[in-house]
């Protein structure tokens, strides 16, 4: 990789509309408007990862062509282009123009087991949905996210006692691909069961329900060096903004 790890990845979906002054609808609605919000959080907050956005339904609700009677799911190539998903790329490649140089940008989704279980929750009567659609569509975000130029790509998994042979190759396929357009996969694990798997990503995080959301969790993985860190959730919208500038300095600290 080219462009090294950040060291604070923070979670701040809910500050970021905070921030803005928008809900999360409107601001998925403008992929202007998201990497607006983002870019004026990232310099209220200063931390050098961005996420956008964490937010599991945008590639969930993007898959689904009609909602209205039994689902019907969309073509998995036509999903990166399609509904708030199109809208989070959109984003991503502004941010690029934008960030400050030495700030990554990630552009963020469900990874294909939350995804498997998302549709899988919602198709009764519907389309079928299996494996190796949520694979495909999998697939096809990561890449789109890199020819949406994002540093790396930030995907939002269940957490599972330990990664099905099926699923663990999907990952490994889009460590490959991250490679190929020298950027990172990261893999940030919902809150869930005790003993938990990792995925074998260039970095995991296990986040954690039962702490503080602004609580520091470092990650674990591939890539070499110091992992970066995020935070236990996704930091509260009245989270004083000092907070978050202490957390940012000890996590920037404890990488020295």
């Amino acid at each position: 990789m080219s462009h090294a790890l950040p060291k604070f990845i923070p979670i701040l979906t809910s500050y970021a509309v905070r921030v803005s002054g928008r809900e999360i609808g409107s601001l998925l609605a403008s992929g202007a408007g998201l990497a607006r919000a983002l870019l004026d959080t990232q310099k209220v907050v200063g931390h050098d990862g961005v996420l956008c956005l964490f937010h599991p339904p945008v590639l969930v609700d993007s898959c689904i062509e009609s909602s209205s009677g039994p689902l019907r799911l969309r073509q998995a190539e036509d999903v990166p282009g399609a509904g708030r998903m199109a809208v989070m790329l959109d984003a991503v490649r502004a941010l690029r123009r934008q960030v400050a140089p030495g700030t990554s940008v990630f552009a963020a989704f469900a990874g294909p087991g939350l995804l498997l279980a998302e549709l899988a929750g919602r198709a009764a009567g519907g389309d079928e949905v299996d494996a190796d659609y949520a694979g495909d569509v999998f697939l096809g975000a990561v890449r789109a996210g890199f020819e949406a130029e994002a540093h790396g790509v930030a995907v939002i998994e269940q957490r599972m006692a330990a990664v099905p042979p099926e699923l663990a190759a999907l990952y490994r396929s889009a460590n490959k691909l991250a490679e190929f357009y020298d950027g990172a996969q990261l893999v940030f694990h919902l809150p869930g069961v005790g003993e938990a798997a990792t995925t074998a990503a260039h970095g995991s995080f296990l986040l954690d329900s039962g702490v503080d959301a602004c609580h520091p969790v470092r990650g674990a993985g591939t890539a070499g060096g110091t992992m970066p860190a995020t935070t236990a959730g996704d930091v509260p919208a009245d989270t004083p903004l000092e907070r978050l500038k202490e957390l940012r300095v000890q996590v920037e600290g404890s990488n020295r």
